[in-house]
């Protein structure tokens, strides 16, 4: 009898419960949530380091209210996609209802997020876009001059918004602290990565007589860099310079003042250091500095070199540790292990039927041969061989160049520039620059991944030149189309610098 009276009761209290409830219920007027939506923010950001960013959004409240700047609280954060450690790659950049401040960013690729607050009840909202951070001078010509016997880079940076290119004059100077000794020989820049870490590193070499200054430009900054025989694994004299590089996607090849052919691949951990010029047998072997790099997939490294005193060619592929001797398809009348003649110039032509080209001159007769040929594998099969007119005064050229459109070699004689189409034998002047003379002549080559802006650029001849009589500031660049007729179109000029040595372009 107890347990049925407990039982009531407890029943009857809970129906009391849900009916309070249920009248309760009815007590609450329910609505919907009035939220801040952000407008007038666009899904993509472009920002450069150290320079202005403003971002202006449009705030307004969902249920068509005003938006009250005073009830909120505001933050703007980036997130570096490319760090692995999330705790370190979150950074605040600003608490204001807009963003307007100099960009403390170094270049990468953000993750950009605004967010707006509800003081009272914590809610929030939020804008996420993507913001690339750049240089202004992270893409663009490397210029190296020379002024008054000594080095001084200069930059053409290309600028996104406005497509074209911006001088910067002096960049080692006014970006790090750095005094760059001796004479200029080279600029390179090289796609290739940290040994230790497999990170990129956007490497940039600036080469003189004395030293060659390696710099670790990944964030496009110019206060990491040390000397290049410092990176060479044997040990150098003070003067240790570099004479020649060559270089593709993640290897590069290096012929330095000591004579030695060296070879960095970081992919197969092979680091500067082993003597490439020389075969098994041993003892090194002098080889010219035309070295012709086939510029293939990065990971079928092939180039080409002459042995300058047994007057041969010889072929360095893969991770050979020594240069291999080429057969010939036609041993009867091409000989490439036993050419017998001096190299003027050799390089590869990256045409539709790719070969390479070797002009050599007979020491006791001063006759000149073009060589053409292709290579199938060790075997080198021969395309041509054409001995040039004695009229053709291309042995006393200063710089070559080949044409990777056609074909057509290119080289220049104090103010004048010459064609010779190898195929239909013509030999002509395309272009005489009066009072000026002609310091540098070249194709750029791609260091690094294709890019349909790069492929059109580089399909343009490179020449540089200055006025004798005022070697310090009267240098300039010009890009030429040269079409199949062979008369040259000027396609862009640039001006401001001094004797320009060498030219390259950080990608």
């Amino acid at each position: 009898m107890k347990n049925t009276i407990y039982y009531f009761a407890c029943f009857t209290s809970f129906m009391l419960i849900l009916s309070a409830c249920k009248k309760d219920l009815g007590n609450y007027n329910y609505s919907t949530l009035n939220k801040v939506v952000i407008t007038e923010m666009t899904p993509q950001y472009i920002g450069y380091t150290g320079k202005k960013l403003t971002i202006s959004p449009k705030l307004n409240m969902s249920n068509g209210q005003a938006f009250q700047t005073e009830g909120y609280n505001f933050e703007w954060f980036s997130v570096d996609s490319n760090m692995l450690d999330n705790s370190k790659s979150k950074t605040v950049l600003g608490h204001d209802a807009k963003l307007d401040i100099v960009l403390p960013l170094v270049p990468s690729r953000y993750a950009l997020y605004y967010r707006v607050t509800d003081k009272e009840t914590g809610y929030f909202s939020e804008f996420k876009a993507s913001l690339q951070v750049t240089s202004e001078i992270a893409d663009g010509w490397l210029v190296l001059n020379e002024i008054n016997n000594t080095a001084r880079l200069d930059m053409l940076a290309y600028n996104q918004s406005s497509k074209k290119y911006i001088p910067y004059t002096d960049i080692i100077s006014t970006m790090s602290n750095l005094k760059v000794v001796g004479r200029p020989l080279l600029v390179q820049y090289t796609d290739t990565r940290d040994i230790s870490n497999f990170q990129s590193i956007a490497r940039i070499y600036i080469g003189t007589d004395q030293h060659t200054y390696s710099f670790n430009n990944q964030k496009y900054t110019w206060d990491i860099f040390q000397d290049l025989k410092n990176e060479v694994m044997r040990p150098t004299g003070n003067d240790f310079h570099a004479l020649k590089f060559s270089s593709t996607i993640g290897q590069t090849y290096l012929l330095d003042s000591d004579g030695i052919l060296n070879y960095e691949n970081i992919t197969t951990m092979t680091m500067w250091g082993p003597t490439l010029n020389r075969l098994n047998t041993g003892g090194t072997i002098k080889i010219s500095p035309y070295i012709a790099d086939t510029k293939s997939a990065w990971w079928e490294n092939y180039i080409v070199v002459f042995d300058i005193q047994n007057q041969r060619f010889l072929i360095h592929r893969g991770s050979n540790q020594a240069l291999i001797i080429p057969s010939s398809s036609q041993p009867d009348i091409f000989k490439p292990e036993a050419i017998g003649k001096d190299l003027l110039y050799l390089d590869f032509a990256p045409i539709a039927t790719e070969q390479f080209y070797a002009l050599v001159k007979n020491p006791t007769t001063g006759k000149i041969n073009l060589l053409r040929f292709t290579a199938n594998d060790t075997e080198f099969v021969l395309l041509g061989d054409d001995q040039l007119d004695s009229s053709i005064p291309i042995d006393k050229a200063d710089q070559y160049a080949i044409d990777p459109n056609y074909g057509y070699l290119l080289y220049s004689i104090g103010n004048k520039l010459y064609q010779y189409d190898p195929f239909n034998k013509v030999n002509k002047v395309i272009l005489d620059l009066g009072n000026r003379t002609i310091s540098r002549l070249k194709y750029q080559k791609s260091a690094g991944w294709w890019q349909q802006r790069y492929d059109d650029l580089f399909e343009n001849l490179i020449l540089c030149s200055y006025d004798p009589s005022q070697p310090n500031t009267s240098g300039k660049m010009e890009l030429y189309n040269i079409p199949l007729n062979g008369t040259p179109k000027l396609t862009s000029s640039y001006v401001g610098f001094g004797k320009i040595v060498d030219v390259s372009y950080r990608e």
